[in-house]
């Protein structure tokens, strides 16, 4: 025999292919029983043989079950370790894939009933029962555990106690959460299960030293969290103090993020597991304040990505708080706000996701709890998941609650919990928060945000608009936004501004809901008025390349709110149609040409032959007047740059060409010649008014400018004269050649 297993390997090969005789078989055992005195290669060779033989099927029942019995007494004599110990393992899962029973029954025999069996056949049986055919003897083995639970003091015994537990109480729920449709009939009720799994508890938490971090407490916590579904709620209630301040005491330390993502899966499991039974309890009430620091303190850290284990932790946690709520919802909220409003950003913003969790509606994805050791020392993750469909109820109690803290967020304003903040906005808004009074003070900060400075994102940029969009029904209806918009002070949220008005014309125009801007009149005191956003517009499209698109986008939202001149679609269609045509041709030159190369003098005329042409389409004086007043309201008060105040003297002349009420030209002459003209650029501005309107209305203009020169000839009212008198004394003294310097080589004043 001894000739055979120092055979070569092409021996064993024939070997394999020979009809297992019951002299091979024993071969094979009188190998295993004389292990003493053969080398552990020679051992190892002999299992992998035998496990082949195994699992293509080469055996009689009794062969198997003299192999299983001899491998079993080898164990107990020899407690092999290393490989030996794992090929071990393996011979016994051939044996029990075929016949399960067979090395179960190993477990609880009677000879050695007060010894610990051996550890490879603890991870045997704990593996075998994640399979089929083992519901027979579930509740006999689970039995049996409950007594080595309390012999077990080496840890590597623990260890391989947990083996076996872990797949009973894994195997367990499944078959219990199968119920009726499970092929497969347990040995034990639903009612002693309930038991055992208490049993085991408090003999885990009795008998087992399960402060420090080692394997044996990360097992611990893995059944443990199983173990919390199969023990009666009234007896998992009155164990939460006690768990709760177990698991605080574990994570107080510093530990890895597998150990981490272990305890947060374990708090997870306790708290998903009290949600099925309906109620959390008092005690888990009274441990909020315990346990809401303790999952925040998790999402504290930033999530490794490379990392499972650090992603498994932040989602669990994340888990936890939504089944919390649902549990004690007002404690929770109270609790998250306070955080919220703790003015440290790395602690506001995991303040914020959780809010964004828990008000989310749909199922919860399933989360993975856990480990369960594999051969070859790795870990796979243990699924479970319970069913939670709806969201936190939105109550007006709890909108006015959470408003209030988020107006304080605003107010604050710190940098860092922006973007968050902006996500959370956007979901309150799908929730109608922002109908509630507080809303303006979202809308302001969305503005304030929207502001095209270099230090504000494209991404907030984007998310501010978002917000603009989704409060089109409720806070800002689309004349609120333009109103916006046009303001002064928003000047530098333009861009993202009109992109989103532009945004909600055009959906509502899909939806049939043309915004006629002439409903704006109906309130006054709220919106702009059409002839303001029209003079707006073609203002901020006087250089069109300012922060990139001032141009672009003022063209673009003109279009997409025309007509901008009737609540009836067919009155003064002649506009829609120009604005069609002309509007694209403009956006074209844009797309055409840069900032460089574009013709600043022709664009302006093209800008204002628009203007007069839209007029044209308009022919409404009345329309006209209003529009003449804007641009008079301009010239008075506007102090910025000399070149769009000059455009605005030829935009007035353009637009008053078109009046056909004499008294309407008139009335707006007198008004124009009466501005301010103490500057040489108002008076010329006032010239270039007057030469525009002349090239129609000659006369009207003659007589009006023969009127100005009266003015500007009366001694007691004309400011020239007034500035000739005071210029007069200087122009003296430069006259005077006494008054004059001399070159010191020259002889006669220098010419002037």
């Amino acid at each position: 025999m001894f000739v055979v297993m120092a055979a070569s390997s092409e021996t064993r090969e024939r070997d394999l292919e020979c009809d297992v005789s019951g002299e091979t078989i024993r071969n094979f055992m009188e190998a295993l029983q004389a292990a003493g005195q053969l080398s552990a290669d020679n051992i190892l060779q002999t299992l992998k043989l035998l496990e082949v033989k195994v699992l293509n099927n080469r055996m009689t029942t009794s062969s198997r079950q003299k192999v299983t019995d001899t491998l079993v007494d080898y164990l107990r004599a020899v407690k092999p370790e290393g490989e030996l110990e794992e090929m071990c393992v393996s011979v016994l899962m051939a044996l029990g894939s075929q016949s399960p029973e067979m090395v179960i029954v190993k477990l609880w025999d009677r000879l050695h009933l007060h010894d610990l069996p051996p550890r490879s056949l603890l991870v045997t049986v704990g593996k075998l029962s994640l399979g089929q055919g083992v519901a027979p003897y579930l509740g006999a083995t689970w039995e049996h555990i409950l007594c080595l639970l309390r012999m077990a003091q080496e840890e590597d015994d623990m260890l391989a106690i947990c083996q076996a537990l872990s797949g009973l109480v894994i195997s367990t729920r499944k078959h219990l959460d199968l119920g009726s449709k499970d092929d497969e009939v347990m040995d034990i009720t639903p009612e002693a299960v309930s038991i055992k799994a208490y049993h085991t508890l408090r003999i885990l938490f009795n008998h087992w030293s399960l402060k420090n971090k080692n394997k044996v407490t990360e097992q611990v916590l893995v059944i443990a969290g199983h173990l919390f579904f199969l023990m009666p709620p009234s007896k998992l209630k009155n164990q939460v103090n006690q768990l709760i301040q177990w698991l605080m005491t574990l994570i107080s330390t510093g530990v890895t993020p597998f150990y981490i993502s272990q305890v947060i899966g374990c708090i997870c499991q306790l708290v998903d597991a009290l949600a099925v039974s309906g109620r959390g309890g008092v005690n888990l009430e009274s441990q909020l304040e315990n346990v809401v620091p303790m999952l925040f303190t998790q999402l504290h850290e930033k999530v490794n990505t490379s990392d499972p284990y650090s992603i498994q932790s932040h989602g669990l946690a994340m888990r936890a708080f939504f089944i919390l709520t649902k549990l004690h919802n007002d404690q929770v909220v109270l609790l998250i706000r306070k955080t919220l409003e703790s003015k440290d950003p790395a602690k506001i913003v995991p303040a914020l996701q959780v809010f964004m969790e828990i008000f989310q509606e749909g199922p919860l994805l399933p989360i993975f709890y856990g480990s369960q050791s594999c051969r070859g020392g790795g870990r796979q993750l243990v699924a479970s998941c319970t069913s939670v469909f709806s969201s936190v109820p939105q109550t007006e109690t709890l909108k006015r609650e959470v408003m209030h803290s988020i107006v304080v967020l605003i107010q604050e304003d710190l940098k860092p919990v922006r973007k968050t903040l902006l996500s959370f906005l956007e979901m309150l808004g799908r929730l109608g928060y922002l109908t509630l009074s507080q809303g303006d003070v979202v809308i302001d900060y969305a503005i304030q945000l929207c502001q095209s400075d270099r230090s504000n994102e494209e991404d907030i940029q984007l998310k501010c608009s978002k917000i603009l969009q989704m409060v089109q029904t409720s806070r800002v209806p689309l004349p609120k936004l333009i109103t916006l918009l046009c303001q002064p002070s928003n000047s530098l949220a333009f861009v993202p501004l009109s992109k989103t008005a532009t945004e909600m014309a055009l959906r509502a125009r899909t939806l049939g809901q043309v915004p006629y801007l002439s409903g704006f009149h109906l309130q006054p005191t709220q919106f702009i008025s059409p002839q303001k956003l029209l003079v707006h517009l073609v203002m901020f499209s006087l250089k069109p390349y300012r922060e990139k698109e001032f141009g672009v986008s003022s063209l673009r939202l003109l279009n997409a709110l025309h007509p901008i001149t009737s609540l009836h679609p067919i009155i003064n269609l002649d506009v829609g149609w120009l604005w069609a045509k002309e509007i694209p041709k403009m956006l074209q030159i844009l797309d055409d040409h840069t900032e460089k190369t574009l013709s600043q003098k022709e664009w302006q005329d093209r800008l204002l032959q628009f203007s007069s042409q839209s007029l044209l389409a308009i022919s409404d004086d009345n329309w006209l007047e209003q529009l003449l007043r804007v641009i008079l309201e301009r010239i008075n008060y506007f102090s910025d740059e000399d070149e769009e105040k000059a455009f605005l003297y030829k935009l007035f002349g353009f637009c008053l060409r078109t009046a056909r009420n004499t008294e309407l030209l008139k009335s707006m002459l007198s008004s124009i010649l009466q501005t301010a003209h103490e500057e040489l650029q108002e008076r010329e501005g006032i010239a270039v008014v007057l030469s525009i309107v002349s090239t129609k209305h000659l006369k009207t203009a003659l007589d009006h400018l023969q009127a100005y020169g009266a003015v500007l000839t009366d001694k007691a009212s004309s400011f020239i004269l007034r500035l000739m008198k005071v210029m007069m004394p200087l122009g003296a003294l430069l006259a005077s050649p006494q008054s004059l310097p001399r070159h010191p080589t020259a002889s006669a004043p220098p010419c002037l």
